[in-house]
């Protein structure tokens, strides 16, 4: 975990350090450190820290989840999320990007909807 004020810095570091970087991408984020993007089919305030890192430095982007199975087990999966038809590091780019990393989400929670449970206010920043 990195407190949110040493974030910059440490995430710097672990990426020159070609360490592993893990993002919630399900959380509802403040316009001002946002993009807009579709979730959900509501046009709702995305986080675009881990498109504007991605555009940056290139890394692999592995959407991982968790699924609890019926014998209590859990099995976790990692999909690899595609981005080199994706260039430049502007707002379109950073937008087209954090829409990618959303709709897995979703596509995600819409096949295992009863794994989920929002604890926050997701949709409380949106624009319709």
């Amino acid at each position: 975990m990195i407190p949110m004020e040493l974030s910059l810095r440490e995430m710097f570091k672990k990426i020159s350090t070609n360490e592993i970087m893990c993002f919630l991408v399900d959380q509802s984020a403040h316009s001002e450190y946002s993009v807009y993007v579709d979730f959900f089919s509501k046009n709702v305030s995305t986080y675009a820290g881990p498109a504007k890192l991605a555009l940056k430095y290139r890394p692999k982007l592995i959407f991982c989840y968790i699924i609890r199975e019926k014998n209590y087990k859990y099995n976790f999966y990692g999909e690899e999320i595609h981005y080199e038809d994706i260039t430049g590091l502007n707002e379109e780019s950073v937008i087209k990007l954090t829409q990618r990393i959303q709709s897995k989400l979703e596509e995600v929670v819409r096949k295992y909807p009863e794994e989920w449970l929002w604890f926050h206010r997701r949709f409380k920043h949106s624009k319709n």
